[in-house]
């Protein structure tokens, strides 16, 4: 018969392996769990990024009312027109006397009261990928991520370097799947939001609205 020391040595050696077993056992479940769900999370996402492709290809004119929210607490509202591809106008509503147009090349900005358009290169912004004729949302060089929240999905386009570095976060609603807004940030940290509201799709809309007024002094850089 086995002395006491003995025995009690056998069992803290046989608890001993089957902590460690169990243990193990616990890291290979944890680890196949976590890859599983980074898994999920990756189709989830790439999911949810071709779902918001397809919506916006599927997109040919939009109207809606507009809300813009700077990143120094400042609001305004007016109008918005969208026709697919490249063009997009801005009407801002008094006291802002701002008309923005976006072309194929150019962002317009016209201050009615100055009788002045001043015009960018549209290449300098991350929207150029919404309104570009193909819509590829993770086009190379830039960084895009997909998230549910609350009924809202967010897709997060982030561009490092060029004259496009910045930040554009879509946001669009889960059920039924439709644009409800952007936020974006620029290459100094400038963050702007913008929310639709009154939306309306497939409306008829005059080429017009996307020819910026001519002024005698307008200034193109």
């Amino acid at each position: 018969m086995l002395s006491h020391p003995t025995m009690l040595r056998i069992v803290m050696s046989l608890s001993r392996h089957l902590f460690f077993s169990c243990y193990l056992v616990g890291l290979v479940l944890l680890a196949s769990l976590s890859a599983s769900f980074a898994q999920t999370s990756t189709t989830n996402s790439t999911a949810l990024i071709a779902q918001a492709e397809n919506w916006l290809n599927g997109l040919t004119t939009m109207s809606a009312r507009f809300t813009q929210v700077t990143d120094d607490g400042v609001t305004s509202h007016g109008d918005f027109y969208l026709q697919r591809p490249f063009n997009t106008r801005f009407n801002y509503d008094a006291p802002d006397d701002l008309v923005l147009i976006t072309t194929r090349f150019w962002l317009h900005v016209e201050e009615i009261s100055r009788q002045q358009v001043t015009s960018y290169p549209v290449g300098q912004t991350l929207l150029k990928h919404v309104l570009s004729p193909q819509v590829r949302l993770d086009a190379a060089g830039i960084i895009t991520s997909a998230r549910r929240q609350d009924g809202v999905v967010l897709i997060s386009l982030q561009k490092e370097t060029g004259g496009d570095a910045g930040m554009l976060q879509l946001a669009f609603a889960e059920e039924p799947f439709a644009l409800l807004g952007w936020t974006i940030r620029d290459v100094v940290g400038t963050t702007t939001q913008v929310a639709f509201a009154e939306v309306a799709r497939g409306v008829t809309l005059s080429p017009r609205l996307f020819i910026p007024t001519e002024y005698k002094n307008d200034d193109q850089r």
